[in-house]
Formats: C-alpha cells, sequence, structure tokens
C-alpha cells in the first residue's frame, strides 16, 4: 500500500503534472483527516454530554430519552466550536504523519517540492474551515445554544422562561 500511494505521487511528478494536481491530493487528504478527527471529537462529546444530561434528568421521570438525545444534539454545534482548532491542529498532525509513513512526503522532497509548497494546501484547506465557521456554523451555534437553554430551562429547570425577573 505504501509503495502504491508513494508511486503515485512519483507518477504524477514524473508525468510533469502541474502543481495544482498535487495541491488539490494534499488538500483532500488534510481535509479528510480534519473530518476524521471532527467526527470522533463530536462522537465523543456527544457521547458525554448525552450522559451528563441523563444524569441530571434522573430526578425528572417525565423527561424522555428522545428529549435528552436532542438537547445533547442542540448544545453540539456550541461545544463544537470550541474544538475546531484542536481538530485542525491534530488533522494535519494525522495528515502528514500518514503521508509520512507511506513515505509521500520523502518523494515529494526528493523531487525538489519545498516544504511550503506540501504546507500550502492545507494553509489553504484550514483558511477555507475557519471561514466556513465563521459564517456557517457559529450562526447555527447560536441557534441551537437558544433552543438547548429553552429546553434546558423547561424540561429540567423548571423554569417558564428564560427571563427571571425578581420582585
Amino acid at each position: 500500500m505504501a509503495s502504491q500511494s508513494t508511486a503515485a505521487v512519483g507518477e504524477f511528478l514524473a508525468a510533469g503534472m502541474n502543481s495544482l494536481t498535487l495541491l488539490k491530493y494534499l488538500g483532500r487528504q488534510y481535509l479528510i483527516s480534519f473530518l476524521i478527527v471532527v467526527s470522533v471529537l463530536l462522537m465523543v462529546i456527544y457521547l458525554i454530554d448525552t450522559l451528563e444530561l441523563i444524569r441530571r434528568a434522573a430526578s425528572h421521570p417525565e423527561v424522555s430519552f428522545t428529549q435528552i438525545a436532542k438537547m445533547s444534539f442542540f448544545q453540539l454545534p456550541e461545544v463544537g466550536q470550541q474544538l475546531f482548532q484542536f481538530a485542525v491542529l491534530f488533522g494535519a498532525l494525522f495528515t502528514f504523519w500518514r503521508l509520512t509513513r507511506t513515505s509521500e512526503l520523502v518523494v515529494l522532497r526528493a523531487v525538489g517540492v519545498s516544504a511550503w509548497e506540501f504546507l500550502m494546501p492545507a494553509i489553504l484547506v484550514a483558511v477555507t474551515i475557519g471561514v466556513v465557521k465563521v459564517t456557517l456554523i457559529n450562526p447555527i451555534g447560536s441557534a441551537f445554544s437558544a433552543k438547548f437553554e429553552q429546553m434546558d430551562n423547561a424540561l429540567l429547570r423548571g423554569k417558564t422562561s428564560t427571563i427571571n425577573l425578581s420582585a
């Protein structure tokens, strides 16, 4: 397997393919690694949040597991935003570890590709991920967080409104 992927990179460069092909390949590898890391981290966080909500709902027998699962899902984007930086870092580490393990980076360096050239796709994908996070995920996270707070107040805290008026 390692020799096949190394041979594929070598063939791309030897055949005179432009660096756009290499850019796409390395960018796709990084994006896949990032998505794997984010998925694993979000699954672990979802499981832990669900268990915490089950613990909190233990004294409320009227709260169903479906409602708890929904609450945990609504809290997921807000918590997920805090781990994006780590997912970007660990996605890059995983990508370059895998490329080194299969000797693809060794081949790239041997044919004269500079370190900046094979780092550029990861940087571009990370910037794109940051833009998507700010423009799409942040508003969705805010809306889901408001829905979580509403459900939390209604189901677990016994409040009918998030506004607390005092005497």
